[in-house]
């Protein structure tokens, strides 16, 4: 219900962050857990904040229409999915109006239909997962593709090399504390985040919510839910020269400019590890 919505946007935001910084990562996630790749959080992206804006507000919507529909429920407390995203939006100063619009476009005779898909491929040495959610998938295969082979890379099975994993946000409180309740909460990891008194705790993928929400009952303040295709540490391959770093973050941005993709992972590591 669109009451249950605005009662939950009108929650006081957590871990408010601003649009128009620059978003980090290669790897789709602000922080990584232990063992994960550090050379990917130094990119900084460049591009007009007014762009970067409406294609994070895009692609939000989206997720939001696929959590509805999922579950069926527009109740976030009734849709936990619903609920991590609702947080995330409005701690990206997402409009409400904007948030509303795509919830009604979840619902009723006329909703929109959108497929996932995940789409695997090789480019300049490296394996690369693209997330996507889409209502055209022969657009999406045919957008994805282009840029694989534009870059002289291919389309092929790398999913054995990543994992999916879970990762929550942490804001304060000390770590042994975060670290004893995230590990008895089913938790696999935790590690410092990239803000003050920030930790990251990595879970099983179908355990994030379940994790959260002990954390929350256990008095933590739980920033952000989000989820990420995670390199086994036997397929991690670093980024050792200048050049190699050039074309993978090229590769990288032509990728995360498509509409129809949400995330981009990669096995890119940091020569240092």
């Amino acid at each position: 219900m669109l009451s249950a919505v605005r009662a939950a946007l009108r929650a006081p935001p957590a871990l408010a962050a601003a649009i128009a910084t620059p978003a980090r990562a290669i790897h789709a996630t602000p922080s990584l857990a232990a063992g994960h790749n550090k050379w990917s959080k130094i990119r900084h992206k460049k591009g007009d904040a007014d762009t970067r804006r409406a294609l994070v507000f895009s692609r939000l919507g989206r997720e939001i229409i696929n959590a509805v529909k999922s579950s069926g429920s527009s109740d976030p407390s009734a849709n936990a999915a619903l609920a991590a995203l609702l947080q995330k939006a409005r701690s990206l100063n997402m409009p409400k109006a904007s948030i509303e619009s795509a919830i009604k476009k979840a619902q009723g005779p006329d909703a929109v239909t959108l497929t996932s898909a995940l789409y695997e491929g090789t480019a300049h040495g490296f394996a690369f997962v693209v997330e996507s959610l889409t209502d055209n998938g022969n657009r999406a295969f045919q957008d994805v593709r282009k840029v694989f082979t534009k870059a002289d890379g291919n389309l092929s099975s790398v999913g054995y090399m990543f994992s999916r994993k879970g990762l929550i946000t942490v804001a304060g409180g000390e770590f042994d504390a975060v670290f004893e309740d995230a590990l008895e909460a089913g938790a696999e990891d935790v590690e410092v985040g990239e803000g003050e008194a920030e930790w990251v705790v990595t879970t099983p993928f179908n355990g994030m919510y379940t994790t959260a929400a002990a954390l929350r009952a256990r008095g933590h303040a739980v920033a952000a839910i989000d989820s990420a295709y995670v390199p086994l540490d036997d397929y991690k391959v670093p980024v050792a020269t200048p050049d190699a770093e050039a074309a993978l973050e090229k590769m990288v941005d032509q990728l995360e400019a498509l509409d129809d993709v949400l995330r981009v992972h990669t096995n890119a590591t940091s020569a240092e590890e």
